[in-house]
């Protein structure tokens, strides 16, 4: 849990540090999947619900102009992966609703995902 906690921690403070000026970078898809993958993989409890909070901040983000941080399959199975490591017993329609809405990426042309 340790890493993932770091992980995200570092995240945010890339996200402050891009939107306040002090750096000119913003964190793209690459750097929210390591993140949600990190969630994934430490089998901690609250990690899948981590993990499918950064999927739908990266939509809003997405949503808000900032298209470098999109949604993909890589997202869209991590939070999947977490879901199916948890014990949370909504777990598993938790992870076939992230499931369906990974169909959606690869049957619309532009690859858009909608999150309700």
């Amino acid at each position: 849990k340790g890493h993932a906690l770091k992980a995200e921690a570092l995240l945010n403070e890339m996200i402050e540090l891009s939107e306040t000026g002090k750096i000119k970078f913003y964190p793209n898809t690459y750097c929210f999947n390591s993140v949600i993958d990190s969630w994934s993989k430490s089998g901690t409890e609250g990690a899948a619900e981590r993990a499918e909070r950064l999927l739908h901040r990266m939509q809003k983000i997405y949503e808000s102009g900032k298209h470098d941080v999109k949604p993909d399959t890589i997202s869209l199975t991590g939070v999947i992966h977490a879901w199916t490591k948890s014990n949370d017993k909504s777990a598993p329609e938790r992870a076939e609703a992230i499931f369906w809405r990974s169909l959606q990426l690869h049957r619309s042309e532009n690859d858009d995902i909608i999150f309700d």
